[in-house]
């Protein structure tokens, strides 16, 4: 298996800090985690929640492939796989809680979570929030996550149409978020990747789904160039469309 990605995080051009995270680590030639979060909770809170949420999962993750994915014996049974990830996600939401409880200025924070465990010939995500994990191919930009937020609840009642989503007073607003007094309950996938070709992925905040459309997504990552100079144009089209947020964008092309 071959992997190359990169990933960015900017602070974009109205906020005052980033709290956005993001943390890539390869644990071996057929074995890799992604993970994105955007903090929630004031400048301060957010940018502590996202930070202990991506410490506290990539660790986790780190300390139980030693212990539960032996050397030499792929493939991993997906309820370990699922164990693993949900388990790292609890990690984190107890540490944010934690550090909650030490300041009264922080009981509010909490984070959104999507991660991406590459692991022999698949692919696990997870998500909590409306960060979302995309798979790009000739033609589209397929979401594989599902935003836990108001108006994609409102999608699901037949209440609002998927075209007005972005436009919508309260398409900020999610259901669901990694931190104290939340719901941190994660949604998990999995795809198997193709052998005869190259799978691209994208994990990113709203920062970028926000701003920059689909179509234009699919471009620029199907275009010519790297995955730096492609996360980097992504990043400057949001910002030049107004930059309202910050943005993280983190590409992975894998070819198993």
């Amino acid at each position: 298996m071959s992997m190359n990605f990169f990933g960015k995080s900017d602070i974009g051009k109205s906020r005052q800090s980033n709290q956005d995270a993001f943390s890539i680590v390869k644990f071996s030639s057929d074995c890799a985690l992604f993970v994105v979060c955007d903090g929630v909770g004031g400048a301060d809170g957010g940018e502590i929640a996202s930070s202990i949420a991506c410490e506290i999962f990539i660790k986790t993750v780190g300390d139980l492939i030693s212990s539960h994915f032996p050397s030499g014996r792929l493939p991993v049974p997906e309820s370990t796989v699922k164990f693993v990830l949900t388990h790292a996600l609890g990690n984190a939401h107890e540490a944010i809680c934690d550090k909650a409880r030490t300041n009264e200025n922080l009981i509010d924070m909490s984070t959104t979570i999507v991660a991406m465990l590459i692991l022999d010939n698949r692919a696990y995500f997870l998500n909590v929030g409306d960060s979302r994990a995309y798979m790009i191919t000739d033609e589209k930009a397929v979401q594989i996550t599902k935003d836990h937020s108001y108006v994609q609840d409102l999608i699901d009642h037949g209440k609002l149409d998927p075209s007005l989503a972005n436009d919508h007073i309260h398409k900020n607003v999610i259901t669901r978020s990694v931190g104290y007094s939340t719901n941190a309950t994660p949604d998990l996938y999995k795809i198997t990747l193709d052998e005869r070709s190259t799978c691209t992925f994208l994990l990113c905040t709203d920062g970028l789904t926000n701003m920059v459309s689909d179509s234009d997504i699919v471009q620029i990552i199907n275009g010519f160039g790297s995955l730096k100079s492609k996360a980097e144009k992504l990043i400057n089209m949001s910002n030049d469309l107004g930059g309202y947020d910050n943005i993280t964008v983190v590409l992975a092309s894998v070819r198993n």
